[in-house]
């Protein structure tokens, strides 16, 4: 069964289900999640490194299907390279990114440069 909404027709998808991103190497979980219609996110800091996002991802070698990306920016003394993060997704053609622990505003720029 299909269901038709906002939702779906924006990320096109065919159920308005979302799997947000979790700690870990789950890209068979999210590949799985879009290959039934559903949007799953895949967390950028279990990414090896922005060249990989940039050619192709883990889960992009399970499925065609879309799937979006998790940016999680906890307050952290080292944090990893958010900025570069969002760039390789923007570049990968992933639409859809999910944002957690602080204020994305600046790296929006680099995903409104893309629009």
């Amino acid at each position: 069964m299909t269901i038709s909404t906002a939702f779906t027709d924006l990320f096109g998808v065919t159920h308005p289900i979302v799997c947000g991103g979790m700690t870990g190497r789950h890209a068979g979980l999210i590949a799985a999640v879009a290959e039934t219609g559903a949007l799953g996110f895949m967390p950028a800091h279990n990414s090896p490194s922005r060249r990989r996002w940039s050619r192709t991802s883990p889960v992009r070698d399970l499925t065609d299907q879309p799937f979006g990306r998790q940016l999680h920016h906890p307050a952290s003394r080292n944090p990893p390279p958010w900025e570069e993060y969002m760039r390789a997704t923007v570049d990968s053609g992933i639409t859809a990114v999910e944002t957690a622990g602080q204020n994305p505003e600046p790296y929006l720029r680099c995903s409104r440069a893309a629009v």
